[in-house]
């Protein structure tokens, strides 16, 4: 018996002691993503497929059977909004509003927070000074 997409998230939620919510979240999905994914016996597209790998903290290739040892996970780079680009989604204006209305100390510590969980998935963060 072969092992299946389904059957290698399994393994990597119990692996990385997480809940299918939890990793959904971390997938960047709403919280019954794993859960619809199963219901539906489908496979994601690749942009899902790289961020389930992050928060199953594995590699994609892992998770496609492709390889049999899960890995490290993708790597991102993070990049600037640029003028050229589409507008931003209600949901990160309202991050912005939210943000700007804080106290200077409570953005440090936001600020600190999303370099913490950028750099744990990988992603990196160019210093542009």
């Amino acid at each position: 018996m072969s092992i299946t997409f389904f059957d290698r998230i399994e393994r990597r939620l119990i692996a990385t002691g997480q809940t299918e919510e939890a990793a959904s979240k971390r997938a960047g999905r709403n919280r019954g993503y794993i859960r619809d994914l199963k219901r539906k016996k489908s496979v994601p597209n690749s942009k899902n497929i790289a961020g389930l790998a992050v928060a199953l903290e594995c590699s994609s290739e892992y998770l496609l059977g492709l390889s049999e040892e899960p890995g490290s996970p993708p790597t991102g780079q993070a990049t600037e909004v640029s003028a050229e680009e589409p507008q931003i989604t209600k949901d990160e204006r309202l991050l912005i509003t939210i943000y700007r209305a804080l106290p200077d100390e409570e953005k440090n510590w936001i600020w600190q927070q999303v370099l913490r969980e950028a750099e744990r998935a990988g992603i990196a963060i160019d210093d542009a000074e």
